[in-house]
């Protein structure tokens, strides 16, 4: 019972045999791998059981030692089914009190099942490695983080050098990027900015990412001429970068402290902070307006309508305002409107953009966004803000099918209602990838059809007669009436 029960709790092939490599006994493990039953085994051969490179217990070399042990690898356990499994062979000898052999005992170990756990033991250790390398740094940038930088800040060595310092850098729009361009466009600025701040830093210290856009750099350094030679190594790299042209550059507004061992470091930390803050409140709009810029070029460059579009828009909205007797506020509204209504489109994935074929559905739904990603575009930009709403609503329709509020007649401003007749008129005229162009005739009679539809009738009827009276031609890249 006690040899039953030892066997058949080992996870390995357990084989007894004679001294003629007769199988006496052999465990459920084996039978359970080899598909056999027992009794198709005792008394054969073992050599069958396993490849040629296997040798039998009864041609094992004796040795001096009476408890030899001999290894083999590179043998296989063949199955009731021909299936080739590896294993590694362990045969001792089976001795009684008087020294006289008896047989042997073969262990055979699965490979399969020690590949599987060195595996798992691999995949454990980097999975440890990865949880202690994430408790430290930052993911996305592989930068440390905040916890591994205020420990640092407390813990390090005050002695070693005169001054100590920190560099603070606060990106600016991040929010405006994320919400426009997509975070993915958001995460790879990101990157940018850890890249050159961490290839900047010349002195000892450590650079870290503690919050969603901001970095913080604690330098110890010899003099002062040494820390500002890391600040302007900064500056210096963000405006290489930005030199390259990129679809969106790199702003951030930066905080520096600097002073010797007698003042702690959380003080110069709060230090540097503040002054980060008070720069970027300096330069906030200038900062808004490139931002802005770059956004409208990125526009530009995707923008498979524009060739055109905003000018001529812009002169029909300025008619047709001044026949209905708009406001110089309003017609000055119109023409912001006309230049910056689809500035939201930056935030549409050209893939859609550019798409040859009719849109699907869930294409309209992302192309729609547009309405509103630019309305917090503009909200972030003094120049737009007062268009801010009309960007918003220049999708509606009169009937209160349109999108992103589903407003309906007077509920939609008046400079949008225009802008939609205005901006239907050229799409038409022009044409889009999936649509040939319209004649005048065909969009003027599309445009009559949509009117107490998609369109304000009052705004149509004026339409008409500005564009019967006046034929609207393209000449040098302006709009002028003959």
């Amino acid at each position: 019972m006690s040899k039953e029960y030892l066997m058949n709790k080992v996870k390995d092939i357990i084989i007894l045999t004679d001294n003629n490599g007769n199988i006496l006994d052999i465990n459920k493990q084996a039978l359970n791998i080899g598909k056999y039953k027992k009794e198709q085994l005792v008394n054969s051969k073992v050599k069958y059981l396993f490849s040629k490179d296997f040798k039998e217990p009864s041609k094992v070399k004796k040795k001096d030692n009476a408890n030899h042990s001999d290894k083999k690898d590179n043998i296989c356990f063949i199955t009731m089914e021909g299936e080739i499994i590896p294993v590694e062979i362990d045969i001792s000898p089976i001795k009684n009190s008087f020294d006289e052999s008896l047989g042997n005992v073969i262990v055979a170990q699965d490979m399969r099942i020690v590949k599987m756990l060195q595996q798992e033991a691999l995949e454990n250790k980097r999975s440890r490695d990865r949880l202690y390398y994430l408790s430290y740094h930052d993911s996305l940038t592989g930068l440390y983080n905040r916890g591994y930088f205020e420990d640092y800040m407390v813990n390090f060595d005050r002695e070693k050098y005169p001054l100590c310092g920190f560099i603070i850098c606060d990106m600016d729009n991040l929010k405006l990027v994320n919400d426009t361009l997509g975070h993915q466009e958001g995460d790879e600025i990101i990157i940018q900015c850890a890249k050159a701040i961490n290839e900047s830093i010349i002195s000892e210290g450590i650079v870290a990412r503690i919050g969603g856009d901001e970095f913080a750099v604690l330098i110890q350094c010899v003099d002062r001429e040494e820390f500002d030679s890391n600040y302007y190594n900064i500056k210096t790299s963000i405006d290489k970068y930005n030199e390259g042209m990129p679809k969106i550059p790199i702003s951030m507004s930066i905080g520096t402290a600097c002073d010797d061992r007698n003042f702690l470091p959380i003080d110069l930390f709060k230090e540097a902070d503040d002054n980060m803050y008070r720069n970027k409140l300096k330069q906030s709009y200038e900062t808004k307006k490139v931002m802005v810029n770059s956004i409208k070029r990125a526009l530009i460059s995707r923008d498979y309508v524009d060739g055109g579009h905003v000018d001529r828009i812009k002169f029909i909205c300025e008619e047709m305002g001044k026949q209905m007797n708009l406001s110089r506020q309003q017609i000055k509204n119109l023409r912001l409107l006309s230049k910056y209504h689809d500035i939201g489109k930056v935030g549409v994935p050209e893939s859609i953009l550019y798409k040859p074929d009719k849109l699907s559905y869930n294409e309209l739904v992302e192309v729609r966004r547009h309405c509103e990603i630019g309305y917090r575009i503009s909200k972030t930009t003094p120049k737009l803000q007062v268009i801010s709403e009309l960007i918003l609503k220049h999708h509606e329709r009169w009937d209160g099918n349109g999108y992103p509020l589903g407003l309906k007649r007077e509920e939609i401003p008046i400079e949008c209602r225009i802008m939609a007749v205005a901006d239907a008129y050229d799409v038409m005229t022009s044409g889009r990838p999936y649509k040939v162009a319209k004649s005048h005739e065909e969009a003027l009679k599309e445009i009559l059809d949509e009117s107490g539809k998609q369109f304000d009738p009052s705004v149509v009827d004026v339409f008409k007669n500005i564009f019967c009276e006046k034929l609207f031609i393209e000449k040098e890249h302006s709009i002028i009436c003959s």
